[in-house]
């Protein structure tokens, strides 16, 4: 067998490796798709098929998911070894999380999805640039209004998520955000945003309940 002329050489084999291994910043790797860029935040909606895997790239920001399709993956930190998948059951959709610790320690990795599902995420990226998360001088800004019905799933220096769920054709109360916010839809339905002034409410007009989680921004 001929080898092709870039391969007759180590040096040669060792630099079409390196390059093969660069990675992409997270907002630009293909599966990471870019809802929204805006000077606040990126939003991507994650989608990863069936044994597929990501493209190294870099995680530099605080980031919020919402799981929404969810299969088992695995994940590689580049230049370690694979880690995962856990052995314990496979997270639900609508579980929320957050990896504030890339604002000290960015990360670049590449997932695979082992399972036989759609992994899926929508993913919110803080861009601000504050002080450390866990710094003291981040203090949070209060809920201007907190809908009835929803209540606080996580809290800190660089996110704060409301959880809710609205019955077939019920609406939330009208509310207010002193922080910009995202609302992110965790199944299939339809929903309405209203706006009354500096305030708005969520109706669902369908026939099944409705999982919403509204994310504000610090």
């Amino acid at each position: 067998m001929t080898l092709p002329s870039s391969c007759l050489l180590p040096t040669g084999c060792l630099i079409i490796g390196l390059v093969l291994q660069q990675a992409v910043p997270v907002q630009e790797e293909p599966r990471h798709q870019l809802v929204l860029d805006d000077e606040v935040a990126f939003i991507l909606d994650v989608q990863i098929p069936p044994g597929d895997t990501t493209l190294y790239h870099t995680h530099a920001d605080p980031i919020f998911y919402v799981s929404i399709g969810t299969s088992r993956t695995r994940s590689q930190v580049m230049g370690r070894d694979w880690v995962g998948p856990g052995a314990g059951p496979v997270s639900s959709p609508g579980r929320v999380f957050s990896n504030i610790r890339y604002a000290d320690r960015p990360v670049t990795h590449r997932v695979n999805n082992v399972g036989d599902g759609l992994f899926r995420l929508i993913a919110v990226i803080n861009r601000s640039h504050g002080p450390s998360a866990d710094s003291a001088v981040r203090s949070p800004r209060p809920i201007a209004m907190l809908p009835s019905g929803f209540e606080v799933e996580i809290d800190n220096h660089w996110f704060r998520s409301f959880r809710g769920t609205l019955e077939p054709g019920a609406s939330s109360t009208l509310h207010r955000h002193a922080l910009p916010v995202v609302t992110v839809q965790v199944a299939d339905g339809t929903w309405l945003f209203h706006i009354a002034g500096t305030e708005h409410r969520l109706e669902n007009p369908g026939d099944t309940s409705l999982e919403l989680v509204e994310i504000e921004i610090r």
